[in-house]
């Protein structure tokens, strides 16, 4: 690694291995809704809220240890806060028992969350592009991903609402490519020696 890659690599701190964390955290939990069947609705609904909330809390987490998102658009941070604050007023209204409940089906927090991260992916791509910036194709593509997601979803394509399980595995899998594709392509600098500029880490 070049002096001025390890200095740059530095002055990111831990920001990258967070989302890798957090993408593994993902896939791993995944795996497990793949594999086990004999989990109830009220306790995947419950898992989802607060994996989610954690998946934004540690969005947050990232950005802010992460010194390159601080000065070019992202998904991060906006993922982080709707994530984190959505995910909590979830869990705080379930505890409120005379509270409406705005969503109790599996698939509708699902939709929501999957409308809302392709969004979001969809106009940092466009942000990135009109500034002639790198990787705006790769949110191109992950918020194409999320919208196709979105739609068979919504229709229920591959029954895919109606089976819980795969439904959250699928969008457990996507956030977690996004937090890996957000979290190596830094590293991946550094470890081929490119030298990088204070002017670059803004870019």
């Amino acid at each position: 690694m070049s002096e001025g890659g390890y200095k740059c690599f530095k002055k990111r701190d831990f920001g990258q291995f967070v989302y890798l964390a957090v993408a593994v955290s993902l896939i791993g939990i995944g795996i497990l809704l793949l594999v086990q069947q004999d989990i109830g609705q009220p306790q995947i609904l419950l898992g989802l809220k607060i994996v989610t909330l954690v998946c934004g809390a540690g969005t947050l987490a990232g950005y802010f240890m992460n010194l390159r998102t601080r000065f070019r658009p992202g998904w991060t941070l906006a993922t982080g806060i709707i994530f984190t604050l959505v995910s909590a007023g979830y869990l705080i209204v379930d505890s409120i028992e005379t509270l409406p409940k705005p969503f109790n089906a599996i698939g509708d927090i699902i939709l929501f969350f999957s409308f809302v991260n392709s969004c979001l992916m969809l106009a940092s791509a466009i942000q990135i592009f009109s500034l002639r910036l790198k990787r705006w194709s790769l949110y191109a593509l992950f918020s194409l991903l999320g919208f196709v997601y979105f739609v068979l979803l919504y229709t229920d394509t591959f029954s895919l609402r109606a089976n819980e399980f795969v439904g959250c595995a699928v969008f457990m899998f996507i956030l977690a490519a996004q937090f890996v594709t957000e979290g190596i392509t830094d590293l991946v600098k550094f470890a081929a020696g490119k030298n990088i500029s204070p002017e670059e880490i803004r870019r």
